[in-house]
């Protein structure tokens, strides 16, 4: 009787220890995301510095040298 306690506490201790990596790797994951959205808006922030603004629906900037109009669509 006592073998099968041993066996079970030593079974949720896996367990328990197994979940813990998976929710600090989760949670790696969504830093590393948070870090790479911020610098995709650090990039486009950079790259349509010079553009015009126009706000509307849709923020839309126009690129002055080719008139180019790029689209901010949220996710």
């Amino acid at each position: 009787m006592s073998n099968i306690k041993t066996n079970i506490k030593l079974l949720v201790f896996s367990v328990s220890l197994i979940s813990m990596g998976i929710i600090a790797a989760d949670e790696e994951i969504v830093e590393a995301e948070i870090e790479e959205t911020e610098e995709v808006k650090e990039y486009i922030q950079d790259l349509v510095k010079d553009f015009s603004l126009f706000e509307g629906f849709f923020e839309a900037y126009q690129d002055p040298e080719t008139s180019d109009i790029y689209l901010v669509i949220e996710e």
